[in-house]
This record gives C-alpha cells, structure tokens and sequence, in this order.
C-alpha cells in the first residue's frame, strides 16, 4: 500500500542529509554531528530505509561509467501496453532508471552497458521485443559532468558538515573493469550500502578486513559508488523535468560545468544527437520549469532548449524499485 504522508522531523532531514554527504559514516560520526547518540540515529535512519523514505544504493563509479557505455533511451508504447512494458524493464538489472514522462515518449529509460555492441544487441535482441514497444531513440552519454551524487537536502549547518568530512569517500580515476570478485562484492552491497564489512564477509565468504580493503579500492578508483538518495515527494522538490539542449560543440564542456553548480540539476550529460545536452532537475512546481528554462537561456546564452518532459513518475532510480509515492519498495541491482 502507498503511504500518503510521512512524519519527518529535522533530525530525520539531519541524518539522510549527512548520509549523503558521508554515505557509510560510521554512527558515531553522525552522532557528533548531530548532536545525538549514536542509537538514535542508527534507529530512525533504520525506520526512513523501512518506511522507504530514504535508503543508501551502491552503482557504478564514474570511472566504470565512463569505460562502459551508458544511454537515455525513449520508448513510445501501445497505450494498453505502458504498465506491461514498465513492469518487465523494472526487472531488468542494465535499466538503472525508469520514468513515465508527458511528452511524445512514454518512457524514459537510462540504461548502462558494457560498450556500444552490447547496447545495440540489448536494443535488438531484448528491448525492441518486448511486447508493446511501439518506437525506440536513443542517445548515448558522451561525457558526464555531474550526477545526482552531489545533491543535498541543505540541512546541515557547514560545522555539522565539517564534522562529517574525514568520512567523505575519496574518489579517483581507473580504467579498469572490475574483477569477478569485486563485482560480486558490488552486488551484494548494492540494496544497502551501508551494509558492515562483517555482514558482506558473510555473505560472499572472505574476511571482514578483506572487505573493508576491497570497498575502499573500489570507491577510491571510481568503479563504485554509495550515496543516500530520499523521495523525492518529501524533499521540497517534487517535480522531476528532463531538458534537452543544445549547445556549440566548443562551449560544451564549460556550459556543462557550469550548470551542474545550479541547486535544481540532478544530472547534466553530454549526448549524441541533435540535442547534445540533458539535464535532469528538480522542482517544486511545474510552473517553474518556464521559468527554469529562461533562466538558463539568460545565464547561459549559447545554450538553446530543444525539448522538456515533465516525468510522471518515476519508477525505478539507480536500481531502487519505487512506489506511485516515490518511496523505495525494491532493489535490482545494476550491472552493467
């Protein structure tokens, strides 16, 4: 059943907040932070992952994203068909997102992959195939300049955030893919990635520091990340809009960087095609989207918008499985 409401409080707000800062914080931390103990925000931040309200994902790192081959795919369907197709592509572990956007598409799908000949027989052999599919575009990511890992709920004074900083995870750059091992270790974390090194140990049958080691390897070459995500219907952003742009070839990697430093851009990519940038935002109101778009054609003047979608739902992000309220009732691992 969806919840209609849920009862947060500003400790709530505090805690998913240094979570996203410092995703596996030890308690003690946050506690000091927060200025509670440590078994009351072990508590509540056990009640926001039961109520669905928040939850820490582990995915692939930038630096496998940027090896491997990632894409945002529009998928038109036979009106009866839509829930069928949802359905089926939420099951899919290369489909990280899912949304139901009002626009000339229906769904919005943003799918990773081992490299390009893997996307084109997925798209062929699986997606084109499914049972009311009726049109497919493609764009594949040519550079990311940001993501929704750099998102904050903004309720954590600078010296509360301070305290959090020695746990902030160092991430570099590697090329390399990650090993059988690694990868199961990847998967195992990926429904909570606070998960203890003991619990990990367990499951894929090495030692607790064996882990510990692993982990820090894999976030701080790039292969993994761990962030805190929230529903978003709670957060004061319920509305969710993809803008595509276009922008010189020349003024792109500027423009990029520059609009990933705006409080409402979630993800901001390079893309083939016509419109060589999309972006991802958040909103409080529809009406804002207008007001967003000439904003951005003020400030950044090279820029021309070519297309908004304004999502309907969304039913899958990063791997989380989600509600009609944006609550997370699920995880499908990604694996690309």
């Amino acid at each position: 059943m969806v919840q209609n409401e849920a009862v947060l409080d500003e400790i709530d707000y505090q805690i998913a907040h240094a979570l996203q800062i410092a995703p596996r914080a030890p308690w003690g931390a946050v506690s000091e932070a927060l200025q509670v103990s440590p078994v009351t925000a072990s508590r509540r931040w056990d009640r926001l992952v039961q109520d669905g309200v928040a939850w820490a994902i582990a995915y692939p790192g930038p630096s496998l994203l940027n090896a491997q081959c990632s894409a945002f795919i529009d998928v038109t369907c036979e009106p009866a068909r839509r829930e069928h197709v949802t359905t089926l592509l939420t099951t899919v572990p290369q489909v990280a997102s899912i949304q139901v956007v009002a626009g000339e598409q229906d769904l919005f799908l943003t799918v990773m992959v081992a490299d390009l000949r893997a996307l084109s027989e997925w798209i062929r052999n699986d997606l084109s195939r499914v049972d009311g599919v009726r049109g497919i575009r493609t764009k594949i990511v040519t550079r990311i300049y940001g993501e929704s890992v750099r998102w904050r709920l903004g309720s954590l004074s600078p010296k509360q955030q301070h305290v959090l900083s020695p746990y902030v995870p160092d991430t570099g750059t590697m090329t390399r893919p990650p090993r059988e091992d690694e990868q199961r270790l990847m998967t195992a974390l990926a429904p909570d990635g606070r998960r203890s090194a003991v619990e990990l140990a367990e499951q894929i049958g090495i030692s607790a520091p064996t882990v510990r080691k692993r982990l820090d390897r894999l976030v701080s070459e790039g292969i993994l990340s761990v962030r805190c995500e929230v529903a978003h219907v709670l957060n004061g952003w319920p509305v969710t809009a993809t803008i595509w742009a276009r922008v010189p070839a020349k003024s792109l990697d500027t423009v990029g960087r520059d609009l990933v430093e705006y409080p409402e851009v979630r993800v901001c990519c390079g893309v083939t095609g016509r419109s060589n940038l999309v972006l991802t935002v958040w909103l409080r109101h529809v009406g804002d989207l207008q007001a967003f778009e000439t904003r951005l054609e003020r400030e950044q003047p090279e820029l021309s918008v070519v297309e908004r979608e304004v999502t309907l739902e969304t039913v899958k992000r990063l791997g989380a499985v989600l509600d009609t309220g944006g609550r997370r009732v699920g995880t499908v691992p990604i694996e690309p």
